[in-house]
């Protein structure tokens, strides 16, 4: 790597360093010197010296040290109107042992239409749904989160252990939750509230 484009790339890599998900854009390399095809051949340098990957279409970012940085990249992506939600956001709150494949988003109803590839899974709903912050991206509350998750079987009952050892949701708030949800979503709740004894072992 020639010395401009080290010095070059440094300054990159500041640059997505100061922005939650550590990610930065073609348009920004282009203004540091380093031009697409430049870019491309370093992403995909096989010894990841460059410390740099692809993460969406004409979106990079630097190798992150922490997951939740690519959870912060994801939400950059799908746009800061957007809530983390459901498998997503049950492993923001280190709820249940899921290790989710992709990214799920909350998104308002009325958006635009986006495609986004198959790592992403949006989600709409007509008003915003209640939100706390987890490393700087709104996620869904908790009593939400199960709600959204409540047909995972196992994984809904142990999280839903978990969160009343840590007093995070209560019998009254999941069910009040859960009354304008399909039989189905309800019925789980209420068998995940009748058996998280069982799990407690997991909390």
């Amino acid at each position: 790597m020639r010395r401009q484009t080290r010095e070059s790339l440094a300054n990159l890599r500041a640059l997505a360093r100061g922005r939650r998900g550590h990610t930065f854009t073609v348009e920004d390399a282009q203004r540091f010197g380093i031009s697409r095809k430049t870019l491309a051949k370093l992403a995909s340098d096989p010894d990841g010296s460059a410390r740099i990957a692809r993460f969406d279409r004409g979106i990079y970012q630097v190798i992150p040290d922490r997951a939740e940085d690519h959870v912060i990249a994801a939400w950059r992506k799908v746009g800061e109107d957007s809530v983390a939600s459901h498998r997503t956001a049950l492993a923001l709150h280190n709820l249940s042992d899921i290790e989710p494949r992709g990214y799920e988003f909350t998104v308002p109803r009325a958006r635009r239409s986006r495609s986004y590839n198959e790592r992403f899974k949006i989600h709409t709903a007509t008003s915003r749904p209640k939100v706390v912050s987890v490393h700087g991206v709104p996620v869904t509350s908790v009593t939400r989160t199960l709600v959204d998750c409540a047909l995972l079987g196992e994984q809904t009952e142990m999280a839903v252990a978990q969160a009343f050892a840590r007093g995070l949701t209560t019998e009254s708030d999941l069910r009040e939750e859960a009354r304008l949800r399909a039989r189905a979503v309800r019925d789980a709740i209420e068998r995940a509230i009748t058996v998280r004894g069982s799990y407690a072992a997991y909390v």
